[in-house]
């Protein structure tokens, strides 16, 4: 079988392309206001370009070490959606797409640290939300990270550790001193006081 081999003059190239699509992806979704989800996006993206930009490296590495060609791989998923739409008619090609989109989705997402997976309700917000007598209890009482909240992770209020999220998806360090605000999904929301522990 006839293989595509890597070529710098083209696969570097399209791949700093496809890294900088990427991030300027990334850079839309900041931008781009979610009324579902509370998530400082901004004070993520910094974490974010440096993944995408490693995951890109990764990418080309193996393709070099593999001696294939990223823009064979490319070109032959445009042209196979290209086929379908010809023999099967409009939107046979989106068959094509959407893996890609999807992966795409993904990709930035995972940059991100997967926020909506975290920190977005699994409830619906018109239900009244029924939180448990310890969690009434617990809200307002005042803890200290024994792991970073990145946004997700443990504290120790009264001597016991919980799972716990940061209330806006802010990353806090260990050792912080943070108060319950809220329960989600069978976590304690929090946000940081001024004072460390």
């Amino acid at each position: 079988m006839y293989r595509f081999p890597f070529q710098p003059m083209i696969d570097i190239p399209l791949t700093a392309v496809l890294a900088g699509g990427f991030i300027l992806a990334a850079h839309y979704r900041v931008n781009t206001k979610s009324e579902d989800l509370n998530v400082d996006l901004a004070s993520r993206l910094p974490q974010a370009r440096f993944r995408i930009a490693v995951f890109f490296v990764t990418v080309l590495l193996i393709y070099w070490m593999l001696n294939l060609g990223v823009w064979a791989i490319l070109l032959l998923s445009i042209a196979g959606g290209i086929v379908l739409e010809i023999l099967f008619g409009q939107g046979a090609g989106g068959g094509v797409a959407v893996p890609f989109g999807v992966a795409a989705f993904l990709l930035i997402d995972w940059a991100f640290g997967f926020p909506e997976l975290i920190l977005s309700p699994s409830v619906r917000p018109d239900i009244p939300k029924q939180l448990s007598a310890e969690e009434k209890e617990l809200i307002g009482k005042i803890g200290i990270t024994s792991s970073p909240l990145r946004p997700a992770g443990n504290i120790l209020v009264d001597d016991r550790e919980f799972l716990a999220v940061s209330e806006d998806g802010q990353f806090i360090d260990t050792g912080k001193q943070v108060q319950i605000v809220d329960f989600r999904n069978g976590q304690a929301v929090v946000a940081q006081t001024d004072t460390d522990a």
